[in-house]
């Protein structure tokens, strides 16, 4: 799994996993170890093929720290079983890179 920084306002994630069924994503992403609504999900996340991906975009966050390029950030990232939503895994992915 990586999660990379794509220009100076999306992150991009990307992976595969080998799960024994069908499965669903889930992610955060973090600042500086706390939960913001900074980066929103741009797209819906998909696990498809055995394949991940999913991308957020900064935009204006109502809860938790302001947007802050010089910050740490990672991706809290979860795959759920269907039907029943349990998770397989849940994973922290650091992003690389940095905006812009």
């Amino acid at each position: 799994m990586t999660a990379k920084w794509k220009g100076e306002d999306r992150i991009v994630i990307e992976g595969s996993a080998d799960l024994p069924g069908l499965g669903t994503v889930n992610y955060w992403v973090c600042q500086d170890g706390q939960a913001t609504d900074s980066l929103q999900r741009s797209q819906n996340p998909e696990y498809k093929d055995g394949k991940i991906k999913a991308e957020s975009k900064v935009v204006e966050g109502r809860v938790g720290p302001a947007f802050d390029a010089n910050a740490h950030f990672d991706v809290m990232l979860s795959i759920l079983g269907q039907p029943v939503q349990v998770a397989y895994f849940t994973i922290k992915i650091p992003v690389e890179g940095n905006p812009g």
